[in-house]
């Protein structure tokens, strides 16, 4: 059977991750192409093409613009097709970015490098309080371990697994990570998860935090 795409997902705005079976993915960049399934306008293109597994059955595009929030789009290599939505899972969430929020004090600040937006000057957007507790919970569940050098044993890395539309106890498993990540935060003194695995492979994982801020209950809900 010869390579073809399987499945895909958008981790985040300028990232679509790839599965492929039956062989390895094509590395080059103009063999995707990615397409609005409404046939809306869209001149996303494919920037760069990364290998993430030793395989080479999955594969991480680069895009050259921003993914926008809840449009159904479809990738396309060699006549397959699998189709993906981006939602900010943030979207819709109080600001509490205000420098002279008191919270930050209690829950930190962090460059905001899956879900912010891009800054007047073209940095990219610094968070704080709430919102950066909240977001360092979502993408630690997209992190592999040793990919961050400050904290080499962070990571519940769910992309690697989940496999076709998965099981009950993968689905118990990734629940039992997430929860594991979150626990090491200094920031929570409780949290507790649950997963969901739907029919097209896609993840849905739902929180709740309790902060060291007693007043503060985080609930997430993210795909």
């Amino acid at each position: 059977m010869p390579a073809t795409v399987s499945a895909a997902y958008a981790p985040s705005q300028w990232r679509v991750r790839v599965l492929w079976t039956g062989g390895a993915a094509t590395l080059t960049p103009s063999a995707y192409v990615i397409t609005r399934a409404d046939a809306g306008p869209s001149s996303i293109t494919v920037s760069s093409v990364f290998a993430i597994d030793g395989l080479g059955q999955t594969v991480d595009l680069a895009l050259s613009s921003p993914l926008s929030d809840g449009i159904r789009y479809q990738v396309t290599v060699g006549g397959a097709s699998s189709y993906f939505v981006w939602q900010n899972p943030l979207q819709g969430l109080v600001d509490r970015s205000d420098p002279e929020d008191p919270e930050a004090q209690v829950f930190g600040r962090d460059i905001d490098w899956c879900f912010g937006r891009w800054t007047p000057d073209g940095d990219i957007e610094e968070v704080r309080g709430v919102r950066s507790v909240l977001e360092d919970a979502v993408a630690v569940c997209h992190l592999k371990p040793g990919e961050l050098v400050q904290y080499a044993d962070r990571g519940a890395d769910f992309p690697s697994r989940v496999t076709g539309p998965g099981s009950a106890a993968i689905a118990r498993n990734l629940q039992a990570r997430a929860e594991g990540e979150w626990r090491k935060d200094d920031r929570n003194v409780d949290v507790s998860a649950q997963v969901v695995l739907r029919t097209d492979g896609t993840v849905e994982i739902n929180g709740r935090l309790r902060t060291v801020a007693i007043s503060h209950e985080i609930e997430l809900k993210a795909t």
